[in-house]
């Protein structure tokens, strides 16, 4: 919170951790000011390939996960809302009803991103 007028802000910190599920313990932590972008923290990542990682929207860097896709990482994340996003095949697809949870497609896209370079990864919806 900000106090109007005195110019002082709160300060904080976050902790963005890398997380191996087989052992179930922290491998890599990372602290940053609050203020930070989430996904900053993804260029301290140096994952091996056919690593898998899974975040939430917050850290989608579109040219962090091109080069991962060169480099054989594998990568979960939701697409931002604005995403442009060129659907070149369903692989999957599965009606749903209300009562029901899981996947609902998955697609084989080409996304495009600042750098006017596209690239390609498979996309989940549930």
């Amino acid at each position: 919170m900000n106090p109007k007028g005195e110019g002082k802000k709160k300060g904080g910190l976050k902790v963005h951790m890398l997380t191996d599920v087989h052992s179930e313990t922290p491998v890599f932590a990372k602290i940053s000011e609050a203020k930070m972008h989430d996904k900053k923290f993804l260029t301290s990542l140096h994952p091996c390939r056919g690593s898998m990682l899974v975040f939430d929207k917050a850290y989608n860097y579109y040219l962090q996960f091109a080069a991962w896709s060169e480099e054989g990482v594998n990568f979960v994340c939701r697409l931002k809302d604005n995403a442009n996003k060129q659907v070149q095949e369903v692989l999957f697809e599965k009606t749903l009803s209300k009562e029901e949870f899981g996947v609902y497609r998955v697609e084989h896209i080409h996304l495009d991103y600042k750098e006017n370079t596209l690239f390609t990864f498979g996309l989940l919806q549930r």
